[in-house]
């Protein structure tokens, strides 16, 4: 009876290990795709340029409206054909590279102008 005891304490506290230290594991995952792309799922048919500033836009935490500048070229990388998106607000310029299949985010960046 002590041993059967000993047996389920043991296999809960493993248990109760592995899934502790995988949330994080999941978390980070969660988040990092949460991330990379304003995309929820994933399209079928390539995106425009339209919804590929869209996501950049919707990505940097802004709505179109607040856009003062944007530029939009098609290109590849690493043999995917993306977009760089480049748009202006205020006086911050945001530089987005988004894959053209997916609408995924490959990078992205900002400075101040």
């Amino acid at each position: 009876m002590m041993r059967q005891l000993f047996v389920v304490a043991l296999t809960f506290a493993l248990t109760a290990l592995l899934f502790s230290l995988s949330a994080p594991v999941a978390l980070a995952a969660e988040r990092s795709g949460s991330q990379t792309t304003a995309v929820e799922t994933i399209k079928s048919t390539p995106i425009t340029q339209e919804e590929a500033l869209e996501i950049a836009v919707k990505d940097a935490g802004f709505v179109m409206d607040d856009v003062f500048y944007y530029d939009i070229e098609k290109d590849y990388e690493d043999g995917a054909e993306i977009y760089e998106v480049e748009f202006q607000v205020g006086h911050q310029e945001y530089s987005y590279e988004i894959e053209v299949q997916t609408g995924r985010i490959i990078s992205y960046e900002f400075e101040e102008k």
